[in-house]
């Protein structure tokens, strides 16, 4: 049984209440599908756009799912699809068809797998509309559950020169309650491409160390920005003057040595966790 999954057994409540969860999403999410589906019908062009936004899942997260859960991802239907911006196939499932497997659950299986598509990190907007359901009747039926750790997506070079900076890092954003995320750390049979910005896609925020100048990690930053993830940029002292005009433009962190990393990473962090605080209780 999956670690998390563990976890939310351990906070099942009452089979009242669970029936009473049950009967509130299914009845939003039926008002919610239905006003998507008027949404789609309306469009006159790019309904193709539309339903990649909402009528598909990445494939990431099906099996990111499946494997917590410990159910049989053969069961869905599995779809391959060529994206020509990346010139790659990709693949996909389709989003009513994995409702149809979780509504066909029973109270408390569809209970926890809800609880942990609520707290993992998606890209895929028919997820985040599900969510919101979810939350909703999270709080309606008064629920306490535990917080998963979110994640942080670490962007860097991985020669060897850079070890100590990479571990550093790690510990920073592990001191600081999230989960770091490198993408050689996943296991995952995947293409590079899609697994990186999967996991991009649900990383609460991003760390790109740009010392050494690597490509991939300017993509992978500028694709967060695109996201509108907040990026914490760093680079070794000497690194500096070599990088991207635009990068030289922000605030990044420039470091010596892995203690000046530590702290004033340390520091940065805590002081945009204190800025998000802040702005969800600002009054209006």
């Amino acid at each position: 049984m999956g670690h998390i999954k563990n976890i939310y057994i351990s906070y099942l409540p009452n089979d009242q209440i669970l029936s009473s969860f049950r009967r509130g999403i299914v009845n939003s999410h039926e008002l919610w599908r239905e006003e998507l589906n008027d949404e789609y019908y309306a469009i006159v062009e790019k309904k193709e756009d539309f339903e990649r936004k909402y009528f598909r899942l990445s494939e990431a997260f099906i099996k990111d799912f499946f494997n917590e859960m410990e159910y049989d991802i053969s069961l869905l239907n599995r779809h391959k699809e060529y994206e020509e911006l990346f010139g790659i196939y990709f693949y996909h499932y389709i989003y009513d068809e994995f409702w149809e497997f979780i509504n066909g659950l029973d109270d408390k299986e569809f209970f926890i797998s809800l609880l942990y598509i609520d707290n993992i990190g998606s890209s895929d907007k028919s997820i985040d509309g599900l969510k919101k359901i979810i939350h909703r009747e999270i709080i309606r039926n008064r629920i306490q559950i535990p917080e998963i750790l979110k994640s942080v997506f670490i962007a860097m070079s991985f020669d060897s020169d850079m070890k100590d900076a990479r571990e550093k890092i790690i510990e920073v954003v592990r001191a600081q309650g999230y989960k770091p995320m490198i993408i050689d750390d996943k296991e995952h049979n995947q293409l590079i491409v899609p697994q990186i910005l999967e996991e991009i896609g649900n990383a609460e925020f991003v760390i790109a160390d740009i010392t050494q100048h690597r490509n991939g990690v300017y993509y992978e930053a500028g694709f967060a920005q695109g996201m509108g993830k907040e990026v914490i940029f760093t680079c070794k002292d000497s690194d500096f003057e070599a990088a991207h005009f635009d990068v030289k433009q922000i605030n990044t962190i420039i470091w010596k040595n892995v203690f000046e990393l530590e702290n004033r990473l340390e520091k940065r962090i805590e002081a945009m966790m204190t800025s998000t605080i802040e702005e969800q209780h600002v009054p209006f």
